[in-house]
């Protein structure tokens, strides 16, 4: 594959990358792979950079004000990669996703209210709704040979039975790789409007889509959805500390900010603001080599596990492989553990995704192909020998 934008990078220890330096900081074997955390190796696009290295030439890092260039730039990009229709006046600019998600929290809900996760599933949701002092309800997606789907006649029984108040949305749905369906959405909005749910969608993933799919984002059924959305998993730019909370209602918007300003949190990183408003303005061409990218990772881990006990589940998005290897007969706490202290691979634990997440691993395959098969191997070499073990091991 001839590529033009995408280069990657694996030499990146002592960078102060959580992905590899934790490496050291938890003495893990130093030739441990890391394809846990969800960050690539990937550099940022040069035209990202050279804008950066402009407005640090300027000499000055003084507070800065959000441009209507930089609003501009998001609902351009909606509109022209996603076919969804927002007005720049809905944006708000936040520090990440995260912080997005616990904002919506104290701001729209109560203490101790129910809000309904859709399992397995990124654990902040989870974990923000136990820290903020709500209640945690569970709707398990199920596991076809097809792929996971929603439970329907759940999410509505759990809807009723714990008088659900919000829920968090993950669209497309990490860890699992589903990218939802017209019909589906659909009929999630319809039983959240019917039950006057409040829909908090994470759409952080929607360019990591494979061909053949089509991210459609959930507010475009109801603008009373609210979306959450940034750049830094597009283009690796975690560290730039910007995202945006797309919101219609004026009053529940003056609600999240005033909760913002209630912590101090009124000022954005400019070095995000200008690196998210190049990227949606020029970058379109590097998301399709990405994607081309990333969808030829996943046919090679695919390769690489086939004929093995590890499956690897049918995917439709991002860059986060679910494996399931509840069919090598290793207890997951011995697996991870092998895996990291012997095969030297450091892969994300599936139980810390929720309660159907044991005998699983997450794997982030944005990495370059040699590494990523090198990395395989080991996997399948050592759960090869430690297969059918006695789970009484651990």
């Amino acid at each position: 594959m001839t590529m033009k934008h995408i280069k990657f990078k694996t030499d990146r220890f002592n960078t102060h990358s959580r992905k590899y330096d934790s490496i050291h900081l938890n003495r893990y074997p130093k030739d441990t792979i890391p394809l846990w955390v969800a960050d690539m190796d990937i550099e940022v696009d040069e035209r990202i950079l050279n804008g950066l290295h402009e407005y640090l030439d300027e000499k000055i890092l003084g507070y800065n004000l959000e441009t209507p260039e930089y609003t501009q730039a998001i609902t351009n990009y909606l509109k022209r990669r996603h076919d969804c229709m927002v007005d720049p006046s809905w944006i708000l600019t936040t520090p990440n996703v995260v912080s997005s998600i616990n904002a919506c929290l104290l701001a729209l809900t109560q203490p101790n209210d129910a809000i309904l996760i859709l399992e397995p599933v990124y654990m902040p949701f989870f974990k923000s709704v136990e820290a903020t002092g709500r209640q945690v309800v569970f709707s398990s997606l199920v596991h076809h040979p097809s792929g996971y789907e929603m439970n329907f006649e759940d999410i509505e029984h759990k809807i009723q039975e714990f008088n659900v108040k919000m829920v968090i949305f993950c669209s497309p749905h990490n860890p699992v790789g589903r990218v939802w369906r017209e019909n589906e959405l659909k009929r999630f909005v319809e039983i959240m409007n019917q039950n006057n749910v409040m829909i908090i969608s994470d759409e952080i993933h929607m360019d990591f889509i494979f061909k053949g799919h089509k991210h459609i984002p959930l507010i475009n059924f109801d603008e009373h959805v609210i979306m959450l959305m940034s750049a830094s998993k597009t283009f690796n730019l975690a560290s730039a500390h910007v995202s945006q909370i797309i919101v219609k209602s004026s009053s529940i918007r003056k609600k999240i900010m005033n909760l913002y300003h209630q912590l101090g949190l009124f000022h954005s990183v400019e070095l995000g603001i200008r690196a998210t408003t190049i990227a949606y303005q020029e970058c379109d061409d590097y998301i399709d080599e990405l994607c081309d990218v990333i969808e030829t990772n996943v046919n090679l881990v695919k390769q690489c596990f086939e004929n093995s006990c590890v499956s690897v589940v049918k995917m439709e998005g991002t860059y986060l492989m679910w494996l399931d290897v509840r069919a090598c007969g290793i207890a997951t706490p011995r697996l991870h553990r092998g895996l990291i202290k012997e095969a030297q691979v450091w892969l994300h634990d599936g139980s810390i995704f929720g309660p159907t997440g044991e005998g699983y691993l997450r794997l982030n395959c944005a990495t370059s192909p040699h590494l990523l098969l090198e990395a395989c191997e080991r996997i399948k070499t050592w759960i090869k020998e430690h297969a059918h073990e006695s789970k009484s091991s651990v």
